[in-house]
């Protein structure tokens, strides 16, 4: 699994594309943008793999441990 980060003021979010196994050689995402709305928030990012089984959110509020709160199917929009 590999992370690409944003820090959004006291909110961090990562993006990690998710293979079947660890010698699937998925590459990181790349360009994490995310634009804050109300109650949550917009995420983009690039794909650059074709071969990932999904893609985990997490967040990090503070000091907090990172917590999942959302997993897509690739390709996803």
């Amino acid at each position: 699994m590999k992370k690409l980060t944003v820090f959004l003021a006291a909110l961090a979010m990562t993006v990690s594309a998710c293979g079947s196994d660890s010698a699937s050689g998925v590459k990181a995402p790349t360009a994490l943008m995310a634009v804050a709305l109300q109650g949550g928030a917009h995420l983009t990012w690039k794909d650059n793999s074709d071969n990932e089984a999904s893609f985990m959110v997490q967040r990090m509020m503070g000091t907090s441990a990172w917590a999942d709160i959302a997993t897509l199917t690739f390709n996803m929009t």
